[in-house]
C-alpha cells in the first residue's frame, strides 16, 4: 500500500510543531530563571531605596514595598523578603547568622552606585543581601534562593494551568496551520499536475509550458519539458511512419488484388487452386482494409482529417439501415426509437462510417439466438444523441475502459473464424466523433447488454 505524501507531510509538520512548543517551554523556563534573578535584585533595590525610612515598622515597609503599580505580577515576591533592622528583626536566626559573616559588597549598577548588594551562604542556602549604604549598621533586605525558586515554581504552575484551558484552541489552530502549510506546499505540484493531465498526443507539441510559481520547481519543470519534447518527436516519427507505410502499401496491395482476381477465373471452378486464390484475395482485401483504417487514424492523430460538412437526416438514414438489416439479419430482432426529422450538420460519409461500424459491432458480438439490437435517436436544443444497444454474451470487466483502444478485442477467444474484425472500428468511431466535437462512450447496463452512446453538439447554420 502506497503512502500518502499529503498525510506524511501533515504528520511531519504536526510532530515538528509539537517539538517546537515543548522545546520553547523548556527554553523559556531556562531563561526565566536568569530574568527573575535580575528582577528580584531590582525589586530589592527598589525596596531599599524607596522604603528605607520605613524599615523600622513592618506594616509601613510592607505597604511601601508593595509598589504603586496595581496588579504587578512581581508584587507577591515582596512577601519572600526578609528585613534585618534594629529593633525590627523578622527572621532573627537568618539575620544573626548573616551579620557575622563576611559579605563582598558591590555597588548595584541600576541604583547609580548608592545601593550595595552581595550574597552569602547560610546552612547550604544562598541568600541575596542588599542595603542602602555600605555602613555596617544599615538595615538589610534578604531573599533566599530557595524562596525565589518557590516563587518561580508558582508562576510556572499558574502558566501550565492556563495552558490547559487554551490547549484546545492551540491544537485547533495547529491543525489549521498544518493543513494550510500542506496546501501551500502541494499547490505547485497540483498546478503541474493540472497542466500535465491535459496533455495527449494531439497537443503534446503545443503545451510545453508548465506553471511553476516557485523557482525551486523550475528544474523539475524543465525535466518535464525535455521529456515532452522527446515524446513529441518520437510520436511524430511513429505517426509519419504509419501514415507513409499505409499510403505506400495501398498501391501494391491494389495491384496484388487485381492480379489475384484475374487468376481466379483461369482456374477450374471448385478446384483447390481456385479456393487458395480466393482465400488469398480475401486476405489481400483484409490488408487493404487495414491500411485504409490506419491511414484514417493517422490523419485523425495529426488533426488533418478533412470534413465536408453537410446536412444529414439521421432519422431517414437509420430507418433505411434498419429496414435493410431486417432483411439480411432475420435472426436479430431490431428495436427502434427514432425521433423523426433529426437533422445533423456533419460529414455524411464519415458519419455513415461511424454508424455502420456501430451496427457491424452490434451484429458481430450479438447472441447467436434471440439476439436484439436497439437504436435510439433524439435531439435537443444543444445535442444530438444516438444510442445503440445490443445483447451479447458475458461482458469483459474492462470493456468500458479499453473498448476504444486500437486493436483491442473484447474477447480473446473470439478468433477470426468466429468474429471477423480488426479491433479498429470503435477507435475510428471515436476519432470521427472527436472531429465533430462530439463524445462517444461505451456503457454496460448489465452483464449481457452493451450500449454505445454518441453525443454530438448541434451545429447551427450561420453560427
Amino acid at each position: 500500500m502506497r503512502k500518502s505524501f499529503r498525510l506524511y507531510l501533515f504528520i511531519q509538520i504536526i510532530i515538528a510543531t509539537a517539538i517546537i512548543i515543548v522545546a520553547n517551554r523548556y527554553v523559556a523556563q531556562y531563561f526565566l530563571v536568569g530574568q527573575m534573578d535580575v528582577r528580584a535584585h531590582q525589586e530589592m533595590a527598589r525596596v531599599v531605596t524607596k522604603c528605607g525610612a520605613t524599615l523600622q515598622s513592618e506594616h509601613q515597609w510592607r505597604d511601601c514595598a508593595r509598589g504603586e503599580e496595581k496588579g504587578d505580577v512581581l508584587s507577591p515576591l515582596v512577601d519572600f523578603f526578609e528585613i534585618c533592622a534594629r529593633p525590627l528583626t523578622t527572621d532573627a536566626v537568618a539575620c544573626n547568622l548573616i551579620k557575622d559573616l563576611p559579605v563582598a559588597w558591590q555597588p548595584f549598577e541600576s541604583s547609580g552606585g548608592e545601593v550595595v548588594h552581595g550574597s552569602v551562604e547560610v546552612n547550604h542556602t544562598l541568600w541575596y543581601v542588599m542595603k542602602e549604604t555600605a555602613e555596617p549598621a544599615a538595615p538589610l533586605v534578604l531573599l533566599s534562593e530557595a524562596d525565589l525558586g518557590v516563587y518561580l515554581q508558582r508562576l510556572w504552575e499558574l502558566r501550565d494551568r492556563n495552558l490547559i484551558y487554551v490547549l484546545p484552541t492551540i491544537v485547533l489552530l495547529l491543525f489549521v496551520l498544518t493543513a494550510y502549510m500542506v496546501y501551500v506546499v502541494m499547490r505547485p505540484i497540483r498546478l503541474m499536475e493540472e497542466t500535465l493531465s491535459t496533455l495527449d498526443f494531439k497537443n503534446i507539441h503545443e503545451k510545453t509550458e508548465i506553471q511553476t510559481p516557485y523557482v525551486e520547481f523550475q528544474k523539475l519543470a524543465q525535466v518535464y519539458r525535455d521529456l515532452l519534447k522527446r515524446l513529441a518527436a518520437s510520436y511524430e516519427t511513429a505517426k509519419r511512419f504509419a501514415s507513409d507505410a499505409a499510403h505506400e502499401l495501398r498501391t501494391p496491395l491494389s495491384i496484388l488484388r487485381g492480379n489475384v482476381e484475374r487468376l481466379i477465373p483461369e482456374e477450374a471452378n471448385g478446384s483447390e487452386s481456385q479456393r487458395h486464390l480466393q482465400n488469398l484475395g480475401d486476405e489481400v482485401d483484409r490488408l487493404i482494409l487495414i491500411t485504409e483504417k490506419l491511414l484514417m487514424l493517422s490523419r485523425a492523430d495529426s488533426n488533418s482529417l478533412a470534413l465536408d460538412m453537410e446536412s444529414l437526416n439521421l432519422s431517414e438514414y437509420l430507418t433505411e439501415l434498419i429496414e435493410d438489416a431486417e432483411s439480411f439479419q432475420p435472426r436479430i430482432r431490431f428495436i427502434k426509437e427514432i425521433q423523426p426529422n433529426v437533422i445533423c450538420i456533419c460529414d455524411p460519409s464519415l458519419m455513415a462510417q461511424l454508424i455502420n461500424n456501430l451496427y457491424s459491432n452490434a451484429i458481430k458480438y450479438n447472441l447467436p439466438n434471440r439476439g436484439w439490437i436497439e437504436f435510439r435517436l433524439s435531439k435537443t436544443e444543444d445535442e444530438v444523441r444516438l444510442v445503440v444497444l445490443n445483447s451479447t454474451a458475458d461482458v469483459s470487466p474492462d470493456l468500458s475502459e479499453k473498448a476504444f483502444e486500437r486493436f483491442y478485442r473484447s474477447d480473446a477467444s473470439r478468433t477470426r473464424r468466429s468474429v471477423d474484425g480488426l479491433g479498429l472500428g470503435l477507435s475510428i468511431c471515436q476519432e470521427i466523433a472527436r472531429a465533430h466535437d462530439g463524445v462517444i462512450t461505451l456503457e454496460t447496463p448489465s452483464s449481457h447488454v452493451v450500449a454505445v452512446v454518441l453525443a454530438l453538439p448541434v451545429v447551427r447554420v450561420g453560427a
